[in-house]
């Protein structure tokens, strides 16, 4: 072995436990990142997992399963179900069960389990109904505040009567402030269009709310006033908007101040608190209503004083729709055909009531 092979077997030798560690060590880099992102992906699919478990969940929600129940030909489970929801003090009518059965096959010895799906009843339906009673019969001005799950985006929450509408009718001016009770919002200098942060498409749960606030002139409070005027921050740690503060138009004079606070995991699973202040010293202006004991066999009616206003716009309305139908060719004259031309129909005298006639008719029949 010549001089410069023993200096490069020394070399080699000395190189040797450098390049075992830098190999090493690279290898371990690169283990640890796949490792990392092999539990990045486990994560994920975990996520996946419970989510789609809970969609599941969910859409099971109007559901029972009940097992043990004794099984027989001919048995009628809508009447079992509800005497066993009776037993423990719930009360269900036959309408609140859409579908129920058994589920499974027959075993013996063995009786199936029953499934009952209930009717869903739409949250907004229920809402509706309330608030009509307190507004309508009670005269009160209504503040709903939490998730309704809807997506709105910043779509219009009201409707706007046309002015050439109210001109034709021939609205005064006093009355066309409670037809169109966007005006209360441009008083106060609070923005017609909402912002949002909420980049989400409007869902179904959108679209109900929106009809609605329209139907009960409701008004959504979130990216209008405070300090969420021109923000519309999102509510949840999703980066979703969906829950709200909705009022009566009046009642917007009365708040001090509304904001959604930070997400905090303490006091929720994922939604930010929102913080709304009423002004209990501002004087709303109201209407009088007409109390009236329920249990009393007095009947009280309200005095109408605008009864001539009121038949002037129905015969405006009349007079808008004929006008338009004669203008569109709609309108055929009608007259009815003799079935005898030449023969004048006979009078009957005015004691020939209708309970005459169906004697008369008997007694021919004899």
């Amino acid at each position: 072995m010549t001089g410069e092979d023993k200096v490069a077997v020394k070399v080699i030798t000395l190189m040797l436990p450098a390049l075992e560690v830098l190999i090493t060590t690279k290898q371990d880099d690169r283990l640890n990142k796949h490792d990392v992102a092999i539990n990045k992906l486990q994560a994920q699919v975990r996520n996946v997992l419970y989510e789609n478990d809970s969609l599941n969940q969910y859409s099971r929600r109007e559901n029972v399963r009940i097992s043990n129940v004794p099984e027989a030909d001919g048995e009628d489970l809508t009447n079992i179900l509800i005497e066993i929801a009776g037993s423990v003090g719930v009360v269900i009518k036959p309408d609140n069960i859409n579908a129920i059965h058994r589920i499974g096959p027959k075993r013996e010895g063995k009786a199936r389990q029953v499934i009952a799906r209930f009717v869903h009843l739409d949250i907004f339906d229920e809402i509706l109904e309330k608030i009509i009673d307190i507004t309508v019969n009670k005269n009160y001005q209504v503040c709903l505040l939490g998730d309704f799950n809807a997506h709105t985006g910043t779509h219009d929450d009201f409707i706007i009567v046309n002015d050439t509408i109210l001109d034709s009718l021939l609205i005064d001016e006093n009355s066309r402030k409670y037809m169109n009770s966007i005006n209360a919002l441009y008083e106060l200098g609070i923005p017609i269009k909402r912002s949002s942060k909420d980049i989400s498409n409007i869902n179904n749960y959108g679209h109900k709310l929106l009809e609605f606030c329209k139907n009960l002139d409701l008004y959504i409070v979130n990216g209008r006033i405070s300090n969420d005027q021109l923000v519309g921050a999102v509510t949840t740690s999703k980066n979703t908007l969906i829950d709200y503060a909705i009022v009566s138009p009046m009642l917007f004079k009365c708040i001090s101040y509304f904001n959604i606070e930070n997400f905090d995991p303490i006091l929720s699973d994922i939604h930010c608190p929102v913080v709304i202040h009423f002004d209990t010293s501002v004087i709303l202006e109201s209407v009088d209503t007409l109390s009236h004991d329920d249990n009393s066999n007095v009947v009280y009616k309200s005095k109408w004083k605008n009864v001539e206003t009121v038949n002037n716009v129905i015969l405006n309305c009349n007079s808008i729709i004929k006008n338009a139908a004669d203008k569109a060719d709609m309108i055929v004259e009608f007259k009815p055909k003799n079935s005898r031309p030449g023969v004048r129909s006979k009078k009957c005298k005015p004691y020939f009531n209708q309970d005459c006639y169906l004697k008369r008719k008997a007694y021919r029949k004899m």
